[in-house]
This record gives C-alpha cells, sequence and structure tokens, in this order.
C-alpha cells in the first residue's frame, strides 16, 4: 500500500515498467529457452501457442480457440468466426473506446453487417 498526501491509502498496480514483483523460475524459463532454442518464435509455425489453445480448448469443452495478441486481434478475430450477414448487428458496451469499435466497425463492413448498435446510438454503415 501507498499512502497520497491526504494519508488515503492507495493500491499498488504491477506496471510493464517495473519488474518488482515478477518471478520467472523452473518451468517458465524453460519453456522460453525452449521457444527461444526451437528458432520458431511464430504462432503459426511454432507449437507453444497451438499446445495453449488446445489445452484451453480442452478446459472449455470448445470445438476451438484462438489465442490472440491483443483485445483489438480478438474483436477482429471474433467479428471474422461470428461472420455476421447483412443486415445483422454488433453490440457492444456503452461505454467504450474507440480502440475497441474501430475493428467492429472494420470487421462488420468487411463481414456484411450493416449496422452496430451502441446503447441508444445507431451508426448505420452503408455505401451512401
Amino acid at each position: 500500500m501507498i499512502r497520497n498526501n491526504d494519508g488515503l491509502a492507495k493500491l499498488a498496480l504491477p506496471s510493464d515498467q517495473d519488474a518488482s514483483g515478477r518471478q520467472f523460475a523452473g518451468e517458465e524459463l524453460r519453456n522460453v529457452a525452449a521457444a527461444l532454442e526451437s528458432g520458431t518464435l511464430t504462432s503459426t509455425k511454432g507449437n507453444f501457442v497451438k499446445d495453449l489453445e488446445g489445452e484451453f480448448a480442452e478446459i472449455l469443452s470448445a470445438k476451438a480457440v484462438f489465442a490472440c495478441t491483443s483485445g483489438t486481434a480478438a474483436l477482429h478475430t471474433t467479428v471474422a468466426v461470428i461472420d455476421p450477414e447483412p443486415g445483422d448487428e454488433i453490440i457492444t458496451t456503452p461505454i467504450t473506446d474507440m480502440r475497441a469499435l474501430a475493428p467492429i466497425l472494420l470487421m462488420a463492413r468487411q463481414t456484411g453487417a450493416t449496422s452496430l448498435t451502441r446503447a441508444h446510438f445507431w451508426i448505420w454503415m452503408t455505401d451512401e
């Protein structure tokens, strides 16, 4: 806990800029070494991502699981998997970031959805 100027406790959250509190040992280090030594650091030709997806699919009793490198990639993948038809709507939360909306709008346009509903706002996707 960190105390601010008012003496109130403030929760210290981890940062990607600070390695304190992170410990890598044993299995983690062996897996990193194995990935590096394999010479294949891509998800399309390596085995680590495929193994992870397979384990998650088994745990979730799902036909398929797709590991993504970011939330944006996950949104692109989700819309592509849904493959909306003309007239379908993709609904998202009423408070969201443009970085979440952009892939939905792009993929909806590319896959044929005609509108995106966001709370009370309608964004019509037409060629006009």
